[in-house]
């Protein structure tokens, strides 16, 4: 290619020139290019090689023939040999020594396990595995546990160098976006319900399975739209009457007025039920209800109730109050209650690799295994592969409200989106804790083994596709041609 200064290469001649790149033999006119290809194997032309070979091809070919023995006594000698011929025999072989004196990096922090798996050791699904350095023998339970010291133990093969640890995470997960539910362990309360506006089919199934009523419930949103743990406190208070209200209007006709034994106390907002021990009181009286301030006695309040006739109760079987109190009477209460829970340190599960198992006699691996952590958003890969949005809010954009803003359209059809609103996993990586507040080591192992990646009550998977509808996008405000599927 001419040009007023000079000439280019054309296409063909560069895309020729890359085939003779490492051809030292019929090398390129470049001479740029062939400098570059000597670089990439560490070749420089040297004083030492120019004054034994004058030819650039010829030190190119001694310096392979030499490199892969650089630093060894037969490298010398090849030199030597060399300079021999060619008269130059001023030359000095000056020794160079490295002590190793440490290793660069996160060394100890690179572990390496290898275990033996005995079929009959297997004895439950899943199946729990204990290292335990400090150990001195297998454990007498169903866990399967690896011990000692290096050698001390058969199945245990291998094992990292330095200190022996796996690598552990602190506080909640940041990794995955999935709704808030609080770091509780199922043995602090019991029942779990959604919201309040499912808790009554749970307590109530509590109650006819163990014929009295739950002390405590862990509502995974309460009135506010936040976990929290609630007492559920016998009052010891009791209906004295139901009063049906009269009124000229007639909607304040579906109105009564409960009278109780004594002051209720409680505030707006509380939730609150009755336990029917007379076989008397309306059953909507047994489901939850929200107080709210309808008198100005303390002793009594007006709720909407379809009732024809007042009901007068007497004896000692009473409908009994029952009223819903947080757990945490503040909110620094709660906080701390928190911080307690997360000084437990959880496996960095995103920092191990995939397991596998292989066969002794030839070394082969046989089986792989998918890491499954799912409050950490580890989630074996060919789930989460097609899935490219994690939120529990909506990510498609239906409308233009803007000449800034724009719809989604044909573009993002075919996209998958995992609506996290109620993935409602059990944080199963808490400690269980002691009447004194210290670790129960071996209830939390066997809490982790019971409930690891499970689903709380009320909980579901719910996985959208984007489609498209026939209508598209002609101006500002119309809907856009896209439209989840689920």
């Amino acid at each position: 290619m001419v040009l007023e200064n000079g000439t280019l290469p054309n296409f063909e001649k560069l895309a020729n020139d890359f085939t003779k790149y490492y051809d030292n033999e019929n090398p390129t006119d470049n001479p740029d290019l062939n400098s570059l290809s000597r670089h990439l194997i560490g070749f420089q032309s040297r004083e030492y090689l120019r004054e034994m070979i004058t030819a650039d091809t010829a030190q190119v070919d001694f310096y392979k023939g030499y490199i892969k023995e650089k630093g060894t006594r037969q490298a010398f000698e090849k030199v030597l040999r060399v300079s021999k011929s060619y008269n130059t025999e001023n030359y000095k072989a000056l020794e160079e020594w490295a002590f190793k004196v440490g290793t660069y990096g996160n060394v100890n922090g690179k572990k390496h396990l290898q275990f033996q798996l005995i079929n009959n050791e297997i004895k439950q699904q899943p199946q729990l595995f204990v290292f335990d350095v400090n150990a001195t023998s297998d454990s007498d339970d169903a866990t399967i546990q690896y011990y000692g010291a290096n050698g001390d133990d058969p199945r245990w093969i291998t094992r990292p160098s330095g200190k022996f640890s796996f690598p552990m995470r602190s506080g909640a997960s940041t990794n995955i976006n999935l709704p808030n539910i609080g770091p509780v362990t199922t043995n602090e309360v019991d029942i779990i319900s959604k919201d309040f506006s499912t808790v009554s089919d749970v307590r109530l199934n509590y109650y006819y399975m163990n014929n009295v009523q739950p002390e405590s419930a862990w509502i995974l949103r309460d009135l506010n739209s936040e976990w929290n743990i609630f007492n559920i406190v016998n009052t010891g208070l009791t209906i004295q009457s139901i009063t049906v209200n009269e009124s000229d209007v007639p909607e304040q006709s579906t109105y009564c007025t409960i009278t109780l034994s004594g002051a209720h106390g409680m505030q707006n907002g509380d939730v609150y039920f009755f336990n029917d021990v007379s076989g008397f009181m309306p059953d909507a009286l047994q489901t939850e209800r929200q107080y709210y301030v309808s008198t100005s006695t303390s002793n009594s309040f007006i709720i909407p109730l379809e009732l024809v006739n007042d009901i007068t109760f007497t004896g000692t079987d009473k409908p009994v109050l029952y009223i819903y109190k947080s757990k945490f009477s503040t909110q620094d209460e709660k906080t701390a209650y928190v911080q307690k829970k997360y000084e437990y340190d959880a496996p960095e599960s995103t920092l191990f690799d995939r397991p596998c198992t292989y066969n002794m006699l030839n070394n082969i691996p046989d089986l792989s295994f998918n890491l499954f952590d799912p409050i950490n958003g580890v989630i074996p890969g060919s789930v989460m592969r097609e899935i490219k949005y994690s939120t529990s809010v909506n990510p498609a954009s239906y409308n233009v409200y803007d000449s800034t803003s724009n719809a989604w359209g044909s573009e993002h059809v075919g996209e998958v989106w995992w609506n996290t609103t109620n993935a409602f996993f059990l944080e199963y990586t808490r400690a269980i804790y002691n009447a004194d507040g210290t670790v129960n080591e071996e209830q939390t192992k066997q809490y982790k083994r019971t409930n690891w990646g499970k689903l709380l009550p009320d909980a579901s998977i719910d996985v959208w596709v984007l489609g498209s509808s026939p209508s598209g996008i002609t101006e500002i405000g119309k809907r856009a041609d896209v439209k989840m599927k689920k």
